[in-house]
């Protein structure tokens, strides 16, 4: 799935914002600038993966992409849709290689 395949968080569910998790690229489109990565924390995001778009990637790089298998790290990001009032979402934000360096 695209961008429409993220679960929304169980009700009353929260995540830190301010947490800095681990995880690998499941899969990533270098074509379409987004892809998922599976968390290595179980239970903080549904099926443990959130999804990543090309903005979302600390790099120097004019056009950033991520490749399937990368050791990774990240922030998540909650948010809301128009089409699923009252359910939160969760994307990766701020993701770099381990450490915090720049992909």
């Amino acid at each position: 799935g695209g961008a429409g395949s993220e679960k929304p968080l169980p009700a009353g569910k929260k995540v830190d914002k301010d947490a800095r998790y681990t995880g690998k690229v499941k899969k990533y489109s270098k074509f379409s600038g987004f892809g998922h990565i599976e968390i290595n924390e179980k239970d903080v995001v549904p099926d443990d993966k959130v999804f990543v778009y090309h903005k979302s990637i600390n790099t120097e790089d004019r056009f950033p992409f991520l490749v399937e298998g990368m050791e990774v790290e990240l922030s998540l990001h909650p948010y809301k849709k128009n089409y699923a009032p009252g359910k939160i979402f969760v994307r990766a934000k701020n993701v770099s290689a381990p450490g915090g360096k720049p992909i």
